[in-house]
């Protein structure tokens, strides 16, 4: 046992079988400029730090042949889920462990264009994208990062989900129409409020069933806050809504809903659209707000 102080260039622990240990009464303290790690690390206890730079979480992606993407990691229960929703927070780093099937290629890109196509990129604060097996994919995610982004296989576009940023389903953004024209919806509207503002004339917002748009289970709200009828909201394509319409006393309680493929917004009325499929969306207002 070395009682004093003593320097050392380099410390290897030698044992035939078992794991090696090293023991202290009091605390171990380490001071240097970096701590090199190479291996995994195992911690009993509390780990307390003042700076953490890395991944809070990692997945490991897999595939189900060539249908869907696999998923293991942080909150899925142990389990394995297939293109998932992910929830990402901004400002944050995550990890994406490419270890699908090395026999066939099955790149993981991280992309601003809905799925089911090979669209746009997203590169900011991403490394190693549209990474095949066995890469990892790295996503520090920028503080002004969208509140929905997607993953896509770029050799089967069957295989791909979300990512959904921040709470984008709060509320909390507002995309203003001020001016004569209109809105048209993307995915990237999703959980947005749409407020229609125009003092010179009507302002209307179009739902496609084709190209970037909504998913199913996303919602908007759409404000006519104008002091005139007929903020106007039109589908496109095979587009409908099942809209529940004012009665004769110009409220909707009690009346049959029916089909659209357009409707109206009262002045200052205020209604919410939820995507069921692709063409076609669920309005929810009060008062006979819709016409």
């Amino acid at each position: 046992m070395a009682e004093k102080g003593f320097g050392v260039k380099k410390i290897s622990f030698v044992q035939p079988s078992g794991s090696p240990t090293l023991t202290s009464p009091n605390n171990i303290n380490l001071n240097a400029v970096n701590v090199a790690i190479s291996t995994d690390v195992s911690i009993g206890a509390t780990c307390t730090a003042y700076e953490f730079r890395g991944a809070i979480s990692g997945w490991e992606v897999g595939n189900d042949g060539i249908s869907h993407y696999s998923f293991k990691g942080p909150g899925f229960d142990g389990g394995t889920k297939y293109d998932p929703d992910i929830h990402l927070v901004r400002g944050q780093r995550y990890i994406f462990h490419n270890r699908t099937d090395t026999s066939g290629s099955y790149p993981f890109r991280i992309q601003s264009t809905i799925n089911g196509s090979i669209g746009t990129q997203y590169n900011n604060g991403v490394t190693n994208n549209d990474g095949a097996a066995p890469t990892d994919i790295i996503f520090d995610v920028p503080h002004d990062a969208p509140s929905m982004l997607f993953y896509q296989c770029t050799s089967y576009t069957s295989m791909g989900g979300r990512f959904i940023i921040g709470n984008p389903f709060s509320g909390g953004v507002v995309q203003t129409i001020s001016s004569s024209g209109g809105y048209s919806v993307t995915a990237a509207s999703a959980g947005k409020i749409i407020n229609m503002t125009n003092t010179g004339g009507a302002n209307n917002v179009t739902i496609s069933d084709t190209g970037s748009t909504l998913q199913p289970g996303d919602e908007i709200t759409i404000i006519n806050n104008q002091n005139i009828n007929g903020g106007a909201v039109n589908g496109t394509g095979s587009v409908s809504f099942r809209v529940q319409p004012p009665n004769s006393n110009g409220y909707s309680l009690g009346t049959a809903s029916v089909v659209a493929t357009s409707f109206n917004i009262r002045e200052y009325g205020l209604c919410k659209i939820l995507c069921v499929s692709n063409n076609l969306y669920y309005v929810h207002s009060h008062g006979g707000n819709v016409q």
